[in-house]
């Protein structure tokens, strides 16, 4: 199973009192993302329990980056979907980026995404991919998450 997360507003917060305290925040040209409390805690229960963990995000961040960031917190990422790599997916399957919902986890095999916009919650209901919405200050986000993926996971074991 593949669960992905867009980085800012879902990962990355801006408030200190929703981050991480003390931990290797992403540094880009300066800005620094604080990532979301609760991510190891998460990412490692849902690695305990078999899933693949992505990052789906529309900044052109390079993959490089942030591989080597995750790396460096002890998060395992099996892979990053940049705004890049959604544009050539996108020109693979004939579509101008602009017609397709800003993420499609299903190009890339991803099972659940978990996201901030509530555009693109729609986008899935309309789509048929699943998305776990998470709200500013969301403080059971962890709980949510975890809760979400376990029900898709019963979901497909009831399928023949």
């Amino acid at each position: 199973m593949r669960i992905s997360f867009e980085l800012d507003g879902t990962l990355f917060v801006s408030d200190q009192n929703q981050a991480e305290p003390a931990m290797l925040n992403f540094v880009e040209r300066e800005k620094v993302s604080l990532l979301r409390k609760g991510t190891k805690i998460l990412t490692t229960a849902l690695a305990e329990r078999g899933w693949e963990i992505w990052f789906y995000t529309n900044s052109l961040r390079s993959r490089t980056s942030l591989w080597a960031w995750a790396f460096r917190l002890g998060l395992s990422v099996t892979d990053v979907i940049n705004q890049q790599i959604h544009e050539e997916k996108c020109a693979e399957l004939g579509l101008i980026a602009v017609e397709a919902p800003e993420k499609m986890p299903p190009w890339f095999e991803i099972d659940l995404h978990v996201d901030d916009s509530e555009a693109l919650a729609e986008a899935g209901r309309n789509s048929g991919f699943e998305v776990c919405l998470i709200e500013d200050g969301d403080s059971d986000w962890v709980e949510k998450v975890l809760a979400h993926a376990d029900a898709i996971v019963a979901r497909k074991s009831l399928l023949p």
